[in-house]
């Protein structure tokens, strides 16, 4: 029981951690993009790394590390289709009806049924995970939005040089 609290608490820490470092990274006034404070949990920082590893290349001190940092952006770069999947995969999910597990719907339909059954404690625990899921829910359109920015402007194919018309 404490364990799923703390798990929960845990959830939701990284979840607005994962919101203040997204919003800074896309809405920072200054030229030079921010490296974000909090090491990514799972996708919810994935744009805001991409975004940030973009900008690392602006100043390499040499060859090899230009050439580390551009693989650190490919390599991130390739997780930006599947996190969109997953995300877009999650809002289904949780706008689902009753019968759809996982769903806010099916939550509250277990927290009715253990209330009806005087299971206070099943009851607070299911609230506590509607709560998170609702935040959840609310986040998930931001989130979207900038794996899908990071997929059309740091994560887009880049010219080559070499494909300039010659005069």
């Amino acid at each position: 029981m404490v364990l799923k609290s703390i798990l929960v608490a845990g959830g939701a820490c990284a979840l607005v951690a994962g919101v203040a470092v997204a919003g800074s990274a896309t809405g920072a006034a200054s030229p030079a993009p921010t490296v974000p404070a909090v090491a990514p949990v799972g996708d919810t920082n994935l744009a805001s790394t991409v975004i940030a590893a973009d900008g690392d290349t602006a100043t390499p001190a040499d060859a090899a590390e230009a050439q580390t940092l551009g693989r650190r952006r490919d390599l991130l770069c390739a997780r930006v289709p599947n996190a969109i999947i997953r995300t877009q995969n999650l809002e289904k999910r949780l706008a689902g009806n009753a019968s759809t597990q996982g769903s806010l719907a099916w939550l509250q339909t277990r927290i009715d049924k253990a209330q009806a059954a005087h299971q206070d404690q099943l009851v607070t625990v299911l609230q506590n995970r509607l709560t998170y899921r609702k935040q959840l829910a609310s986040f998930l359109p931001q989130r979207l939005e900038l794996l899908q920015t990071a997929r059309h402007t740091v994560c887009a194919p880049r010219p080559t040089s070499s494909s300039s018309p010659s005069s």
